[in-house]
Protein backbone atom coordinates (compact mmCIF):
# COMPACT_ATOMS: atom_id res chain seq x y z
CA UNK A 1 0.00 0.00 0.00
CA UNK A 2 2.68 2.94 0.73
CA UNK A 3 4.60 1.31 -2.64
CA UNK A 4 1.19 2.08 -4.51
CA UNK A 5 0.86 5.44 -2.74
CA UNK A 6 4.11 6.81 -3.47
CA UNK A 7 5.16 4.99 -7.06
CA UNK A 8 2.92 5.00 -10.54
CA UNK A 9 0.56 2.62 -11.05
CA UNK A 10 1.54 1.51 -13.96
CA UNK A 11 4.89 0.89 -15.58
CA UNK A 12 4.23 1.97 -18.83
CA UNK A 13 7.11 2.02 -21.08
CA UNK A 14 9.40 2.27 -18.32
CA UNK A 15 9.70 -1.31 -17.53
CA UNK A 16 13.88 -1.29 -18.41
CA UNK A 17 14.21 0.77 -15.69
CA UNK A 18 11.61 0.72 -12.83
CA UNK A 19 11.32 -2.83 -11.32
CA UNK A 20 8.39 -2.42 -8.37
CA UNK A 21 8.53 -5.85 -6.81
CA UNK A 22 12.62 -4.98 -6.14
CA UNK A 23 11.05 -2.16 -4.08
CA UNK A 24 8.08 -3.90 -2.48
CA UNK A 25 10.23 -6.62 -1.18
CA UNK A 26 12.61 -4.04 0.31
CA UNK A 27 10.05 -1.96 1.58
CA UNK A 28 8.65 -4.65 3.28
CA UNK A 29 12.28 -5.89 4.24
CA UNK A 30 12.60 -2.39 6.08
CA UNK A 31 9.50 -1.83 7.73
CA UNK A 32 9.92 -5.53 9.33
CA UNK A 33 13.14 -4.96 10.56
CA UNK A 34 12.24 -1.93 12.03
CA UNK A 35 14.53 0.41 9.74
CA UNK A 36 13.32 4.06 11.18
CA UNK A 37 11.28 5.67 8.30
CA UNK A 38 13.72 8.69 7.97
CA UNK A 39 16.41 5.99 7.03
CA UNK A 40 14.40 4.39 4.40
CA UNK A 41 12.96 7.93 3.09
CA UNK A 42 16.46 8.97 2.95
CA UNK A 43 17.38 5.96 0.87
CA UNK A 44 14.44 6.48 -1.67
CA UNK A 45 15.28 10.21 -2.09
CA UNK A 46 19.29 10.12 -2.05
CA UNK A 47 20.84 6.92 -3.05
CA UNK A 48 22.97 5.68 -6.06
CA UNK A 49 23.20 2.51 -7.77
CA UNK A 50 21.07 0.34 -10.14
CA UNK A 51 17.24 -0.16 -9.62
CA UNK A 52 18.05 -3.96 -9.51
CA UNK A 53 20.63 -4.18 -7.20
CA UNK A 54 19.97 -1.31 -4.69
CA UNK A 55 15.81 -1.01 -4.98
CA UNK A 56 15.22 2.42 -3.12
CA UNK A 57 16.40 4.28 -6.17
CA UNK A 58 13.44 2.50 -7.94
CA UNK A 59 11.57 5.74 -6.59
CA UNK A 60 14.15 7.73 -8.77
CA UNK A 61 14.05 5.70 -11.74
CA UNK A 62 9.88 5.15 -11.67
CA UNK A 63 9.84 9.19 -12.82
CA UNK A 64 12.31 8.55 -14.92
CA UNK A 65 14.39 11.13 -13.59
CA UNK A 66 12.36 14.05 -13.78
CA UNK A 67 13.60 17.44 -11.30
CA UNK A 68 10.03 18.19 -11.82
CA UNK A 69 8.17 14.99 -11.01
CA UNK A 70 10.50 14.36 -8.52
CA UNK A 71 10.30 17.71 -6.56
CA UNK A 72 6.09 17.20 -6.69
CA UNK A 73 6.18 13.38 -5.50
CA UNK A 74 8.96 14.32 -2.94
CA UNK A 75 6.91 17.21 -1.47
CA UNK A 76 3.29 15.11 -1.72
CA UNK A 77 4.20 11.98 -0.64
CA UNK A 78 7.06 13.00 2.11
CA UNK A 79 5.95 16.58 3.33
CA UNK A 80 1.96 16.56 2.52
CA UNK A 81 2.72 19.48 0.56
CA UNK A 82 0.32 19.81 -2.74
CA UNK A 83 2.85 22.04 -5.14
CA UNK A 84 2.02 20.68 -8.59
CA UNK A 85 0.24 23.78 -9.96
CA UNK A 86 3.49 25.84 -8.65
CA UNK A 87 5.66 24.03 -11.78
CA UNK A 88 3.67 26.51 -13.68
CA UNK A 89 2.19 29.23 -11.81
CA UNK A 90 2.24 31.01 -8.27
CA UNK A 91 -0.32 29.31 -6.41
CA UNK A 92 -3.61 31.45 -6.07
CA UNK A 93 -4.03 30.47 -2.20
CA UNK A 94 -1.20 28.59 -0.75
CA UNK A 95 1.84 30.50 0.39
CA UNK A 96 3.73 28.40 -2.14
CA UNK A 97 5.55 30.13 -5.15
CA UNK A 98 7.30 29.24 -8.25
CA UNK A 99 10.63 30.43 -7.01
CA UNK A 100 9.93 27.47 -4.41
CA UNK A 101 9.05 24.64 -6.48
CA UNK A 102 11.89 25.62 -9.21
CA UNK A 103 14.34 25.48 -5.72
CA UNK A 104 13.36 22.33 -4.55
CA UNK A 105 13.25 20.38 -8.17
CA UNK A 106 17.04 21.68 -8.37
CA UNK A 107 18.03 19.29 -5.73
CA UNK A 108 17.52 16.73 -8.27
CA UNK A 109 18.53 18.31 -11.60
CA UNK A 110 21.93 16.69 -11.70
CA UNK A 111 20.12 13.39 -11.30
CA UNK A 112 20.72 10.95 -14.60
CA UNK A 113 20.28 7.34 -15.28
CA UNK A 114 23.25 6.19 -16.91
CA UNK A 115 24.56 2.29 -17.43
CA UNK A 116 25.58 2.48 -13.66
CA UNK A 117 22.52 3.24 -12.41
CA UNK A 118 21.65 6.30 -10.90
CA UNK A 119 24.16 8.99 -10.36
CA UNK A 120 24.60 12.83 -9.96
CA UNK A 121 26.72 13.66 -13.03
CA UNK A 122 24.21 15.31 -14.85
CA UNK A 123 24.07 19.05 -15.46
CA UNK A 124 22.99 22.08 -13.42
CA UNK A 125 19.04 22.62 -13.33
CA UNK A 126 17.41 25.37 -15.93
CA UNK A 127 14.16 25.73 -15.98
CA UNK A 128 12.44 26.75 -19.47
CA UNK A 129 15.49 25.40 -21.27
CA UNK A 130 15.18 23.69 -24.81
CA UNK A 131 16.55 23.97 -28.67
CA UNK A 132 16.25 27.57 -28.75
CA UNK A 133 17.17 28.27 -25.13
CA UNK A 134 19.57 28.00 -22.41
CA UNK A 135 16.94 29.03 -19.96
CA UNK A 136 16.91 30.32 -16.35
CA UNK A 137 19.79 28.66 -14.74
CA UNK A 138 17.88 27.56 -10.69
CA UNK A 139 19.56 26.92 -7.61
CA UNK A 140 18.94 24.47 -5.21
CA UNK A 141 16.82 26.00 -2.22
CA UNK A 142 15.12 24.48 0.58
CA UNK A 143 11.25 25.98 0.44
CA UNK A 144 10.35 28.59 2.63
CA UNK A 145 14.00 28.79 3.64
CA UNK A 146 17.62 29.08 3.51
CA UNK A 147 20.04 27.80 -0.44
CA UNK A 148 21.36 24.23 -0.27
CA UNK A 149 24.64 24.16 1.12
CA UNK A 150 27.74 24.96 -1.08
CA UNK A 151 29.63 22.30 0.45
CA UNK A 152 30.83 18.90 -2.34
CA UNK A 153 27.59 17.31 -0.63
CA UNK A 154 25.35 15.64 -3.13
CA UNK A 155 22.44 17.52 -3.31
CA UNK A 156 19.70 15.17 -2.67
CA UNK A 157 21.50 14.20 -0.05
CA UNK A 158 20.90 17.48 1.42
CA UNK A 159 17.25 17.59 0.57
CA UNK A 160 17.21 14.09 2.18
CA UNK A 161 18.28 15.05 5.25
CA UNK A 162 16.04 18.72 5.42
CA UNK A 163 13.24 16.89 4.81
CA UNK A 164 13.49 14.03 7.38
CA UNK A 165 15.24 16.05 9.80
CA UNK A 166 14.00 15.91 13.65
CA UNK A 167 12.54 19.56 13.25
CA UNK A 168 10.44 18.40 10.02
CA UNK A 169 7.23 17.95 12.09
CA UNK A 170 5.03 17.64 8.34
CA UNK A 171 7.15 14.53 7.66
CA UNK A 172 6.03 12.63 10.30
CA UNK A 173 2.61 13.83 10.35
CA UNK A 174 2.30 13.39 6.89
CA UNK A 175 2.93 9.29 6.82
CA UNK A 176 0.64 9.26 10.44
CA UNK A 177 -2.25 10.21 7.96
CA UNK A 178 -1.20 8.29 5.04
CA UNK A 179 -1.18 5.60 8.21
CA UNK A 180 -4.40 6.22 9.15
CA UNK A 181 -5.78 6.19 6.23
CA UNK A 182 -4.62 2.72 4.96
CA UNK A 183 -6.05 1.10 8.27
CA UNK A 184 -9.20 2.74 8.47
CA UNK A 185 -9.98 3.79 4.82
CA UNK A 186 -9.98 7.73 5.40
CA UNK A 187 -7.25 10.21 6.57
CA UNK A 188 -7.36 12.38 9.47
CA UNK A 189 -6.81 15.23 7.61
CA UNK A 190 -8.18 15.11 3.49
CA UNK A 191 -6.76 15.05 1.10
CA UNK A 192 -4.55 12.25 2.23
CA UNK A 193 -1.59 14.07 0.69
CA UNK A 194 -2.31 17.44 1.50
CA UNK A 195 -1.80 18.56 5.47
CA UNK A 196 -3.66 22.07 5.18
CA UNK A 197 -6.61 20.28 4.16
CA UNK A 198 -9.89 19.70 5.92
CA UNK A 199 -8.86 17.99 9.53
CA UNK A 200 -11.38 15.83 11.12
CA UNK A 201 -9.33 15.79 14.91
CA UNK A 202 -7.43 18.61 15.07
CA UNK A 203 -4.29 17.35 16.89
CA UNK A 204 -4.19 13.75 16.25
CA UNK A 205 -1.79 14.19 13.71
CA UNK A 206 0.86 15.80 16.03
CA UNK A 207 0.09 13.29 19.00
CA UNK A 208 1.02 10.40 16.28
CA UNK A 209 4.31 12.21 14.94
CA UNK A 210 5.57 12.96 18.70
CA UNK A 211 4.83 9.22 19.15
CA UNK A 212 6.58 8.01 16.33
CA UNK A 213 9.22 9.99 16.66
CA UNK A 214 10.05 8.35 20.28
CA UNK A 215 9.69 5.62 18.71
CA UNK A 216 12.64 5.94 16.89
CA UNK A 217 10.64 6.25 13.61
CA UNK A 218 9.52 2.84 13.83
CA UNK A 219 6.60 2.53 11.29
CA UNK A 220 5.59 -0.72 13.55
CA UNK A 221 4.89 1.49 16.28
CA UNK A 222 2.65 3.78 14.02
CA UNK A 223 0.18 0.66 13.33
CA UNK A 224 0.45 -0.80 16.23
CA UNK A 225 -0.72 2.37 18.17
CA UNK A 226 -3.42 2.92 15.23
CA UNK A 227 -4.28 -0.98 15.48
CA UNK A 228 -4.89 -0.49 19.15
CA UNK A 229 -6.89 2.23 19.06
CA UNK A 230 -10.59 2.47 19.29
CA UNK A 231 -12.10 4.53 16.06
CA UNK A 232 -9.91 0.95 14.12
CA UNK A 233 -11.93 -1.34 16.43
CA UNK A 234 -15.38 -0.59 16.57
CA UNK A 235 -17.81 -1.64 14.21
CA UNK A 236 -18.78 0.37 10.72
CA UNK A 237 -22.77 0.05 11.60
CA UNK A 238 -24.64 2.51 13.44
CA UNK A 239 -28.67 3.04 14.07
CA UNK A 240 -29.82 6.15 13.17
CA UNK A 241 -32.42 7.90 15.97
CA UNK A 242 -35.79 8.77 14.78
CA UNK A 243 -36.52 11.15 12.42
CA UNK A 244 -32.67 11.52 11.59
CA UNK A 245 -31.26 12.43 8.80
CA UNK A 246 -29.80 9.27 6.95
CA UNK A 247 -27.26 11.16 5.02
CA UNK A 248 -25.96 12.53 8.73
CA UNK A 249 -23.00 9.42 8.80
CA UNK A 250 -21.08 9.85 11.86
CA UNK A 251 -17.78 8.63 10.54
CA UNK A 252 -16.65 11.86 9.13
CA UNK A 253 -15.26 11.84 13.44
CA UNK A 254 -14.50 8.39 13.50
CA UNK A 255 -17.28 7.48 15.46
CA UNK A 256 -18.09 4.28 13.37
CA UNK A 257 -15.29 2.55 11.08
CA UNK A 258 -15.58 4.40 7.35
CA UNK A 259 -16.98 2.67 4.85
CA UNK A 260 -15.22 3.39 2.15
CA UNK A 261 -14.09 1.66 -1.55
CA UNK A 262 -11.40 -0.56 -1.91
CA UNK A 263 -8.22 1.37 -4.12
CA UNK A 264 -8.42 -0.12 -7.89
CA UNK A 265 -4.95 -2.01 -7.24
CA UNK A 266 -6.60 -3.61 -4.26
CA UNK A 267 -9.09 -5.34 -6.29
CA UNK A 268 -6.91 -6.12 -8.95
CA UNK A 269 -5.24 -7.83 -5.89
CA UNK A 270 -8.65 -8.89 -4.91
CA UNK A 271 -9.72 -10.68 -8.18
CA UNK A 272 -6.10 -12.22 -8.58
CA UNK A 273 -6.74 -13.86 -4.82
CA UNK A 274 -10.22 -14.83 -5.26
CA UNK A 275 -9.16 -17.40 -7.73
CA UNK A 276 -6.55 -19.09 -6.06
CA UNK A 277 -7.47 -21.23 -2.23
CA UNK A 278 -3.30 -20.25 -1.05
CA UNK A 279 -2.50 -16.99 -0.61
CA UNK A 280 -0.29 -14.90 -3.28
CA UNK A 281 2.66 -13.27 -1.36
CA UNK A 282 5.98 -12.78 -2.04
CA UNK A 283 6.39 -16.87 -1.45
CA UNK A 284 4.28 -17.24 -4.63
CA UNK A 285 6.28 -18.40 -7.84
CA UNK A 286 7.77 -15.79 -9.82
CA UNK A 287 6.18 -17.31 -13.36
CA UNK A 288 2.98 -16.76 -11.30
CA UNK A 289 3.55 -13.16 -10.08
CA UNK A 290 5.35 -12.47 -13.11
CA UNK A 291 1.51 -13.19 -14.89
CA UNK A 292 -0.27 -11.93 -12.44
CA UNK A 293 1.69 -8.05 -12.58
CA UNK A 294 0.99 -8.18 -16.29
CA UNK A 295 -2.76 -8.94 -15.58
CA UNK A 296 -3.19 -6.14 -13.08
CA UNK A 297 -1.54 -3.71 -15.36
CA UNK A 298 -3.84 -4.57 -17.91
CA UNK A 299 -6.39 -4.49 -15.36
CA UNK A 300 -5.32 -1.00 -13.72
CA UNK A 301 -5.44 0.47 -17.39
CA UNK A 302 -9.00 0.57 -17.54
CA UNK A 303 -10.30 0.32 -13.89
CA UNK A 304 -8.79 3.73 -12.79
CA UNK A 305 -11.20 6.42 -11.32
CA UNK A 306 -11.12 9.40 -8.96
CA UNK A 307 -14.64 8.76 -8.51
CA UNK A 308 -15.37 8.55 -4.16
CA UNK A 309 -18.66 6.83 -5.56
CA UNK A 310 -18.79 3.68 -2.62
CA UNK A 311 -20.48 1.47 -5.64
CA UNK A 312 -17.85 2.15 -8.13
CA UNK A 313 -18.43 3.97 -11.56
CA UNK A 314 -20.56 2.67 -14.42
CA UNK A 315 -17.65 1.69 -16.58
CA UNK A 316 -15.77 0.00 -13.31
CA UNK A 317 -19.24 -2.13 -12.91
CA UNK A 318 -19.36 -2.86 -16.19
CA UNK A 319 -15.82 -4.00 -16.35
CA UNK A 320 -16.52 -6.13 -13.22
CA UNK A 321 -19.26 -8.20 -14.70
CA UNK A 322 -17.41 -8.40 -18.63
CA UNK A 323 -13.67 -8.41 -17.94
CA UNK A 324 -11.34 -10.82 -19.13
CA UNK A 325 -9.66 -11.22 -15.77
CA UNK A 326 -12.53 -11.35 -13.81
CA UNK A 327 -13.70 -14.41 -16.70
CA UNK A 328 -10.48 -16.27 -16.54
CA UNK A 329 -10.12 -16.07 -12.46
CA UNK A 330 -13.93 -17.61 -11.86
CA UNK A 331 -13.36 -20.13 -15.09
CA UNK A 332 -13.35 -23.95 -13.62
CA UNK A 333 -10.01 -24.09 -14.94
CA UNK A 334 -7.06 -26.82 -13.24
CA UNK A 335 -6.31 -25.25 -9.76
CA UNK A 336 -8.68 -22.84 -9.48
CA UNK A 337 -11.20 -21.88 -6.67
CA UNK A 338 -14.15 -22.71 -8.32
CA UNK A 339 -12.89 -25.89 -9.74
CA UNK A 340 -11.28 -26.93 -5.83
CA UNK A 341 -14.72 -26.30 -4.23
CA UNK A 342 -16.69 -28.28 -6.94
CA UNK A 343 -14.63 -31.59 -5.90
CA UNK A 344 -14.22 -30.44 -2.26
CA UNK A 345 -17.34 -29.23 -0.85
CA UNK A 346 -19.31 -31.73 0.72
CA UNK A 347 -22.56 -29.95 0.11
CA UNK A 348 -23.96 -27.06 -1.72
CA UNK A 349 -24.09 -25.07 1.79
CA UNK A 350 -20.91 -25.52 2.82
CA UNK A 351 -19.47 -24.10 -1.19
CA UNK A 352 -21.69 -21.44 -0.16
CA UNK A 353 -19.54 -21.02 3.22
CA UNK A 354 -16.24 -21.57 1.09
CA UNK A 355 -16.97 -19.04 -1.70
CA UNK A 356 -17.77 -16.39 0.99
CA UNK A 357 -14.77 -16.75 3.06
CA UNK A 358 -12.53 -16.93 -0.17
CA UNK A 359 -14.58 -13.48 -1.59
CA UNK A 360 -15.45 -11.47 1.39
CA UNK A 361 -13.55 -12.76 4.07
CA UNK A 362 -16.58 -13.86 6.29
CA UNK A 363 -19.37 -16.37 6.61
CA UNK A 364 -22.88 -16.31 5.14
CA UNK A 365 -25.39 -15.34 7.19
CA UNK A 366 -28.28 -18.61 7.53
CA UNK A 367 -30.93 -16.72 4.76
CA UNK A 368 -27.94 -15.77 2.50
CA UNK A 369 -26.97 -19.52 2.83
CA UNK A 370 -30.51 -20.99 2.24
CA UNK A 371 -30.60 -18.44 -0.45
CA UNK A 372 -28.21 -19.52 -2.74
CA UNK A 373 -27.63 -23.17 -1.78
CA UNK A 374 -30.73 -23.99 -4.01
CA UNK A 375 -28.76 -22.45 -6.73
CA UNK A 376 -26.21 -24.71 -6.71
CA UNK A 377 -26.97 -28.74 -7.92
CA UNK A 378 -25.28 -31.46 -6.87
CA UNK A 379 -23.94 -34.40 -9.73
CA UNK A 380 -22.57 -37.87 -10.16
CA UNK A 381 -18.93 -36.01 -10.36
CA UNK A 382 -19.64 -33.32 -7.48
CA UNK A 383 -21.27 -29.82 -7.53
CA UNK A 384 -21.76 -28.51 -10.79
CA UNK A 385 -19.10 -25.97 -11.93
CA UNK A 386 -20.91 -23.61 -13.64
CA UNK A 387 -23.42 -23.14 -10.71
CA UNK A 388 -20.01 -22.35 -8.73
CA UNK A 389 -19.03 -20.16 -11.63
CA UNK A 390 -21.96 -18.32 -11.51
CA UNK A 391 -21.75 -17.83 -7.26
CA UNK A 392 -18.44 -17.03 -7.38
CA UNK A 393 -19.52 -14.11 -10.54
CA UNK A 394 -22.32 -12.44 -7.97
CA UNK A 395 -19.93 -12.10 -4.41
CA UNK A 396 -17.40 -10.43 -6.91
CA UNK A 397 -20.20 -8.16 -8.51
CA UNK A 398 -21.32 -7.35 -5.12
CA UNK A 399 -20.99 -4.08 -3.26
CA UNK A 400 -19.75 -5.72 -0.60
CA UNK A 401 -16.39 -6.90 -2.60
CA UNK A 402 -15.62 -2.82 -3.11
CA UNK A 403 -15.37 -1.76 0.15
CA UNK A 404 -13.91 -1.89 3.48
CA UNK A 405 -15.81 -2.06 6.46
Amino acid sequence: RLAAAWLPARVGDNFVLYRPFRFIEWLADQIHAGTPYSVIVSQMIAQDGLWTDNPPVNFITAYAAKPEELAGQTAKNFLGWQIGCAQCHDHPFAPWKQTEFRGLAAHFARTDITFRGIDDTGETFRFGADKDSEGILIAARFPFGSPSETSDRPLRRQLADWVTGPTQNRFREAIANRAWEMMLGKPITQPVDDLDGQCAVPGLLADLATSLQQNNDDLRSLFRQIALSEPFAISSEFGLPAGSDSESSPDHAFATFPLTRLEPMQVARSLLQVSSIRTLDRDTGALRRVIGFFERQNFLQFFQSESDDQSGTISQRLMLMNDKLVQDRIASELGSSSERLSSLAQSPGQAVELAFLICLTRRPSPDEVAALATRIEKTSDGLRKSDLEDLFWGLINSSEFLLRH
